[in-house]
This record gives C-alpha cells, sequence and structure tokens, in this order.
C-alpha cells in the first residue's frame, strides 16, 4: 500500500499530470462535438442560442450552455445574446469551411475525400 500512495503523490506532483490530461481530453471531445455539429460553420453569421437550436433540432436550454462552453474556450464570442464563431477560427473555415472540421475514424477514409489539385 505504502507503494500505490508514493505512485500517486507522485503523480500530483507533477503540476497535476493527470488533471491536464483529463481537462484537454474533455476539449477535445467538446470541439468534436461542435464539428460534428457543423457549428463553427453555421455560426459564421451571428445566431442566437435558441434560432441555432431550431435549425439543428436541439433542446433550446442544453444549446445555450454548449454554446457558453465554447465562449468559455474561445471558440465561440457571444455579444449581445447572439453567438458567433471567434475571428481567429473563422479565418480557417473560409465561409463554407477550407478545413473541415470532422474526424477520420479511419485512415482510409483520407483516400476516399475529393483533393482537388492545383492546375
Amino acid at each position: 500500500m505504502k507503494k500505490l500512495a508514493r505512485a500517486t503523490s507522485c503523480l500530483h506532483e507533477k503540476d497535476g499530470f493527470i488533471e491536464e490530461i483529463a481537462a484537454e481530453s474533455e476539449k477535445e471531445q467538446i470541439f468534436q462535438a461542435a464539428a460534428d455539429l457543423e457549428l463553427f460553420s453555421k455560426l459564421i453569421q451571428a445566431k442566437s442560442a435558441a434560432e441555432l437550436a431550431k435549425e439543428l433540432g436541439t433542446d433550446p436550454e442544453l444549446t445555450a450552455r454548449f454554446l457558453d462552453v465554447l465562449v468559455s474556450l474561445e471558440a465561440l464570442v457571444k455579444k449581445e445574446g447572439l453567438y458567433f464563431t471567434a475571428p481567429l477560427l473563422a479565418s480557417f473555415l473560409g465561409g463554407k469551411g477550407i478545413f473541415p472540421l470532422r474526424r477520420f475514424s479511419n485512415p482510409s477514409d483520407l483516400a476516399e475525400e475529393e483533393v482537388s489539385e492545383p492546375q
């Protein structure tokens, strides 16, 4: 038991190493959920949580809470009750989205993507 106690305290002494890994994993899941819902593209134009919830078919209150989390992560901006994609992130989207923000579950999915080559 003493070895376990020492190992546990050692992990906590590493500046919250475990907590930091868990927090990063949570952020990744939040961003992935937002990308799956195409929120960043949908919020290039400012919308209220109620408008977006209607568009997505989601609960307005839960949608507002989720959007507020994205605001706290600086992925969205909230101004006068309207949400929009943060300017830095929006610059990567270029309208419809130059870089689609979604997860490829299988590397072979990349091969199926249409890639336009420069002429």
